[in-house]
């Protein structure tokens, strides 16, 4: 039986582009991606602190989206004996962030500034990341999307893509970028624990930070050491 091809990072920022604009009504301006992993050594010896082997896929998650700033006003208005209704633009500096993923219908709805764990669950891992981001008090509310071709579920560390895309988008965001890979990678792990429930090790964050085409990463999990293999697969 014949594989589905593995879509393209290009045709996937062409779709959250598209999700984006029927959502929201506008063009995102800012985004970030992650990819996937397999481990090929030291299958739960991350959280044993011990050591793996993993590399990153082909397979990714895109974040896209912009700040949130315009919003509706409505009400109505006594003009002599006439009630006028009305809908007039104006601006919101201190509105909701909402996100849309392409795997549900349903906007999450939060404010930055109170943050906490909820429904739907698959938002959880990004207010993890904005709770845990290195210049917290410079993320405005924001609008964006999450697409990727990481399949939910399969052992390839969706929820590390999320984190790692969401974290990206936010730097892009806010123009602040973390001190460190390691830095970044922990923050994302944070998130997973804190918001997700999830006492992960730190082998998805770590190779979804810094894996690289052609390459995979000996993490010693104790330590937090990593070096950078070049790998040939025949």
């Amino acid at each position: 039986m014949a594989t589905a091809p593995i879509p393209d990072l290009k045709d996937l920022i062409d779709q959250a582009k598209g999700l984006f604009k029927e959502t929201f009504g506008e063009e995102p301006q800012v985004g970030g991606s992650a990819p996937g992993r397999v481990n090929l050594i030291g299958e739960h010896t991350d959280y044993n602190i011990g050591f793996v082997l993993p590399m990153a896929l082909p397979l990714v998650t895109v974040v896209l989206g912009k700040k949130s700033g315009f919003g509706t006003l409505k009400g109505l208005l006594y003009l002599g004996n006439i009630l006028y209704y009305y809908t007039l633009p104006h601006i919101i500096w201190n509105g909701m962030s909402r996100i849309r993923s392409e795997k549900d219908d349903d906007i999450a709805e939060f404010d930055v500034k109170q943050l906490t764990p909820g429904s739907p669950s698959w938002a959880n891992y990004v207010k993890g990341v904005v709770a845990n981001f290195h210049a917290p008090d410079l993320i405005p509310n924001f609008n964006d999307v999450v697409v990727g071709s990481v399949p939910l579920g399969g052992g390839v560390s969706s929820s590390a893509s999320v984190e790692v895309a969401m974290y990206t988008f936010l730097e892009e965001l806010t123009g602040s970028t973390a001190g460190s890979d390691e830095e970044k990678a922990l923050a994302c792990q944070a998130a997973e624990h804190q918001y997700a429930g999830m006492p992960c090790g730190i082998m998805d964050q770590f190779i979804t930070v810094m894996g690289e085409e052609g390459s995979v990463v000996l993490i010693d999990c104790k330590t937090m050491e990593t070096r950078s293999l070049k790998t040939v697969f025949i």
